[in-house]
């Protein structure tokens, strides 16, 4: 995360407001003395068409020119299915098998925080496997949004 010198204290954590007031942590960076830059809105989706009841279907998404900080998943299809998200670049698991898609996502208009955001190194990528759990052609679109960082 690129970090940037507070403007208000310049970096040294306390201000003093007047002179007959003790210094006090500085209200803009809360003491820290740097300014945080939280990165830029950016969704990354993956769609496929699952043919019916297809068992472990591999899918693979490369994150693109910057680090990827992933905050929210969301998902949509045309029948349920299950996925187990891994980090291609370090073979981390997000669970120990397959996640049936109630468990794991939400919708656009109520996303599925990730309980401690998860980075993904510039030019890692977003992969699993997911097997169809309808018993027909299941179309999925799953969403991993979150923000590039600097």
């Amino acid at each position: 995360m690129a970090q940037q010198v507070c403007p208000f204290c310049q970096g040294k954590k306390v201000v003093q407001l007047s002179p007959a007031s003790p210094p006090q942590l500085c209200p803009v960076c809360n003491g820290m003395g740097v300014l945080e830059d939280p990165g830029l809105f950016f969704v990354y989706e993956i769609t496929l068409q699952l043919a019916a009841n297809v068992k472990q279907f591999p899918f693979q998404q490369n994150i693109l020119n910057r680090p990827f900080r992933w905050l929210f998943a969301m998902a949509t299809s045309t029948g349920p299915f299950s996925a187990l998200i891994q980090d291609g670049s370090t073979q981390r698991n997000f669970s120990n098998q397959e996640v049936h898609v109630n468990n794991l996502f939400g919708n656009s208009q109520n996303p599925f925080p990730l309980l401690t955001p998860y980075q993904f190194n510039q030019k890692g990528q977003i992969s699993g496997t997911m097997s169809d759990l309808s018993g027909a052609p299941n179309n999925v679109r799953m969403a991993f949004a979150g923000v590039e960082l600097n």
